[in-house]
């Protein structure tokens, strides 16, 4: 009977410190799944301050120019044809030119300056590159400011008002090719000529 007693006794405390390490277990999941919630609340939150800037419907788009290296390069549509103002002879790849253009049907900021200086504080005085859409009857200028090395991130504001806009990438990094850049390719050109012919 006592070794009966001490096997359940043995048995009983077995069962307590078994019991005890599934309540620290389930303790210390539900602390991890707590904790991935709040990340992922703030990974979401971080995600949702972006600023939409404006909206350039991409079918509508029949103009644009911006500057490189202090060049003025600008293009127009005829048609469905994309005509190099300054480089009428190019052929150009339509395909090129709307792969930019499509990513204005949707500008938006990573944020707002709040309480802005002189505009000049942030190069949106002299700025980097004036990008300027015109579609339809309408058009918007865009004005690349400033890099900020410490933020990572470039200065911008449009024609519409002095509101001045920071982004990583984005408006400010799509405007920064040759008007080469956009010609149909020569192996573009021979297969064209092979279909034709």
């Amino acid at each position: 009977i006592n070794m009966k007693k001490k096997i359940m006794k043995k048995q009983g405390k077995q069962f307590l410190i078994l019991f005890a390490i599934l309540i620290i277990a389930v303790g210390i999941l539900t602390g991890f799944r707590i904790y991935n919630k709040g990340q992922e609340r703030k990974e979401a939150e971080k995600a949702d301050t972006s600023v939409m800037v404006t909206e350039i419907p991409l079918k509508d788009i029949n103009a644009f120019s911006y500057q490189l290296e202090g060049e003025n390069i600008s293009f127009h549509k005829e048609g469905d044809t994309w005509i190099c103002d300054e480089r009428p002879e190019l052929s150009i790849d339509g395909g090129k030119i709307e792969a930019i253009l499509g990513k204005l049907e949707r500008v938006e900021a990573d944020g707002i300056v709040e309480d802005p200086e002189s505009l000049d504080v942030y190069g949106l005085v002299s700025p980097s590159n004036t990008i300027q859409v015109t579609y339809g009857e309408k058009s918007t200028t865009f004005y690349i400011g400033n890099y900020n090395e410490m933020s990572g991130c470039y200065y911008f504001k449009t024609d519409m008002a002095d509101t001045v806009y920071t982004v990583s990438s984005g408006i400010a990094q799509l405007f920064t090719d040759t008007a080469d850049s956009f010609a149909v390719e020569e192996n573009q050109e021979i297969s064209a000529n092979t279909i034709d012919n």
